[in-house]
């Protein structure tokens, strides 16, 4: 896929290749301009198995930057700019039994290092909301039950082993002065699939939609990318019956089942504005909303 230079959009096609089917399947290019002074391109997940990954700046081209070095895994799965610097969601392929460092790539000083390793089989988001970059534990280590959050809130990670009965924390966001996380959850014989609020940064959880396996206990259920539209808070189902291919709408007053006319089964999804518009991207396909109608 070429590099897309329209703002916003292009960094979400870099979260999206952040799940190919299989380690080092797919080839992308995340772009994104003008971060703290200086524009970056970067290629990430280029090759896992080969390469770290490399930035490339735009406004100096012809500088290759190799800043995993000081990590020990192989792929760049999510970043984001955070008060000068740019942190780097790295490890071998996220939820595959392995670990994962949140690194910095300081521009001003050109050099990278592991700013926390985290408890977690691979890392997928990194988002700043309301001044906190946020990181949800995409899968805590071992056979754990609850999951986690990390955030940063300038100073120094905090990390909260707190989300009820997560084995999977997907994404995150920050709607109507709540913390609000998509999960699969454990809990046999059911495996659902559960948004929760939280409106306490972390340190209690509600629920606020499930959906079960049917028949009971015969897979497991998920709930997956998050983002804010309109004033509305959109998450994606996992595609599975009986709902099928729904992405939820939240108001504030009611809950909107959308079917959406996405082909394949590729459910990991990343919202993003875009002319006007809500752009479900995958992947592979992109639909978009328009407040009343799905197209792709």
């Amino acid at each position: 896929m070429n590099a897309i230079s329209r703002r916003g959009l292009a960094i979400v096609l870099g979260v999206c290749a952040a799940l190919p089917a299989a380690p080092g399947a797919a080839s992308w290019l995340w772009t994104q301009s003008d971060w703290t002074g200086g524009a970056y391109q970067s290629a990430a997940g280029v090759n896992p198995e080969i390469q770290a990954g490399e930035l490339v700046l735009v406004n100096d081209p012809d500088r290759l930057i190799l800043a995993f070095d000081a990590s020990d895994w192989n792929g760049v799965w999510a970043m984001e700019a955070y008060q000068g610097r740019l942190y780097l969601g790295v490890c071998d392929f996220p939820n595959h039994d392995y670990y994962a460092d949140i690194m910095i790539y300081d521009y001003g000083a050109d050099s990278a290092y592991v700013d926390i390793p985290v408890v977690e089989e691979g890392i997928n988001v990194l988002k700043v909301r309301e001044g906190t970059l946020f990181s949800p534990g995409t899968d805590a280590l071992g056979d754990v039950f609850i999951g986690n959050i990390y955030y940063n809130q300038g100073d120094s990670w905090t990390m909260k082993s707190s989300v009820p009965l997560a084995s999977h924390v997907f994404d995150l966001e920050v709607w109507q002065d709540k913390l609000w996380v998509s999960t699969g959850c454990h809990n046999p014989p059911d495996y659902p699939g559960i948004l929760y609020s939280s409106d306490d940064m972390g340190d209690t959880w509600s629920e606020e939609i499930v959906i079960h396996p049917c028949p009971p206990g015969i897979y497991f259920r998920r709930l997956y990318g998050l983002g804010v539209w309109n004033g509305s808070l959109f998450v994606n189902s996992d595609f599975e019956p009986p709902e099928g291919k729904v992405v939820y709408e939240l108001t504030g007053t009611e809950i909107i089942a959308h079917t959406i006319p996405a082909p394949g089964d590729d459910c990991f999804c990343a919202f993003v504005e875009w002319n006007g518009k809500l752009a479900c991207l995958t992947r592979t396909i992109v639909d978009f909303y328009d407040g009343r109608t799905w197209i792709d």
